[in-house]
């Protein structure tokens, strides 16, 4: 499922959210346009996200994300996701870490 990220105040788009089941694990992403970023936007949006799927019964969601966005990283750890594992992005040669969050 992919969902846009409307602002509530006037329902700006600020950018898309996936939540994507893929039999063996439930990932979450999102990508925010630029000139959105480090408004407190990401945090407030995996938040929700997470008690969404808390609501479905999920147990457990995965998000992954390049190294060198220590903003996201710094958003999935807040909400106390860990660190699970790592390896390069095969299209684009960037390390990326896999963060799990047990539900």
């Amino acid at each position: 499922m992919i969902f846009a990220i409307e602002r509530k105040s006037d329902k700006q788009i600020l950018g898309t959210l996936a939540l994507v089941k893929d039999g063996k694990d439930d990932e979450i992403g999102y990508r925010f346009l630029e000139k959105y970023w480090g408004q407190g936007y990401g945090f407030e949006v995996c938040e929700a996200v997470i008690k969404y799927c808390k609501k479905l019964g999920i147990r457990k969601i995965v998000a992954f994300v390049a190294d060198e966005n220590k903003a996201s990283s710094k958003i999935l750890e807040k909400l106390n996701f860990k660190a699970a594992h790592k390896t390069i992005i095969k299209d684009i040669k960037l390390p990326e870490t896999k963060y799990e969050l047990e539900l």
